[in-house]
């Protein structure tokens, strides 16, 4: 087996799927409960943003010509929200361009919902202190 984060288990509870890593794009496995080896499933989640419903998988994931460690580097040229099907095993995109995205999605079991984390606006600020006693 490999290491991973952000572990969920199968609504039939056969499967454990998990990432790699959170800090920036990583792939996303398939454990059998039962042993074997993990089979790699998808590249390219960002942050571990990803939840099983019944038929797939949602997840977040980001197209950028530069690749950043931490959300708040440079955010990908478009993040979007996609739509792994276990019945065709194919990948489709279900929303674009949806900005700067931190950790956190959950989807509803039958899919029809999809809530995820996202970034509207972030500063910082630098202040001096003179003469602090």
């Amino acid at each position: 087996s490999n290491a991973g984060t952000i572990a969920i288990e199968s609504l039939n509870a056969r499967d454990l799927y998990y990432v790699a890593a959170t800090t920036g794009p990583s792939s996303l496995w398939r454990q059998r409960l039962t042993g074997g080896p993990p089979v790699k499933l998808l590249d390219g989640v960002l942050f571990g943003n990803f939840d099983l419903v019944e038929r797939g998988i949602y997840f977040l994931d980001g197209i950028s010509g530069e690749a950043s460690r931490f959300f708040s580097d440079r955010p990908p040229d478009e993040t979007r929200l996609r739509y792994f099907d276990f019945a065709t095993q194919r990948t489709s995109t279900v929303a674009r361009n949806l900005g700067w995205v931190s950790f956190g999605l959950s989807a509803s079991r039958d899919g029809q919902t999809v809530f995820f984390s996202r970034i509207d606006s972030s500063v910082d600020e630098l202040m001096v202190v003179d003469d602090f006693q």
